[in-house]
């Protein structure tokens, strides 16, 4: 739990950090002078500097925490393993990225939009509400005055919830087995 914690920290006083500068940039940008514009370079720079660290921590950061959890290191160390091992298989890292990335999008579209289409068509089947009359007692009444379509909203919110807590699951396994054959080779290369 330290190292969750510690990684939240320097994720929140990087951006805090950023948030700052950016501020301090933004009030000074109006002053004339040479000093008000030393100070918005100065600002602006160091608005750039924390915010790049900020977005490669962001980037880096579910592998980090696998990375503790494989290697049993620190934060900051871990941070530098998953830097190296990216930065040592750039290609290779980005394409797993991003198919994992557009596997995750479409897999939830596809489960959202099959269990809704699914939960809608179950709800109009007149042929299934009488079925299910045979089974339960009651069901094609109420399955007839209720709201077909607030029902199949609500399907839609619990299928696309239940998708994409699927979709991550697959996408941080995905990712996180990605890291493994690649820490793996830049040790080998590294012998």
């Amino acid at each position: 739990l330290g190292t969750l914690a510690f990684g939240g920290f320097v994720m929140g006083c990087f951006k805090v950090l950023a948030t700052m500068m950016a501020f301090l940039s933004r009030q000074t940008k109006d002053d004339t002078s040479l000093q008000g514009a030393v100070g918005v370079v100065i600002c602006s720079c160091c608005a750039c500097c924390t915010l790049f660290i900020e977005r490669v921590l962001k980037m880096v950061n579910d592998l980090v925490y696998a990375d503790v959890a494989l290697q049993g290191t620190s934060y900051l160390e871990a941070a530098e393993n998953v830097v190296h091992v990216a930065a040592s298989n750039p290609v290779t890292y980005v394409l797993i990225k991003g198919s994992a990335t557009t596997v995750r999008v479409l897999g939830v579209a596809v489960i959202g939009g099959v269990g809704t289409l699914l939960s809608y068509h179950i709800l109009c089947s007149t042929d299934l509400q009488l079925k299910l009359g045979t089974i339960f007692q009651d069901t094609t009444s109420v399955l007839k005055t209720s709201s077909i379509l607030g029902t199949t909203f609500t399907a839609a919110i619990v299928c696309f919830y239940v998708a994409i807590a699927f979709m991550m699951v697959f996408y941080q396994t995905t990712y996180t087995l990605m890291y493994c054959m690649l820490s793996g080779e830049t040790k080998r290369d590294a012998w």
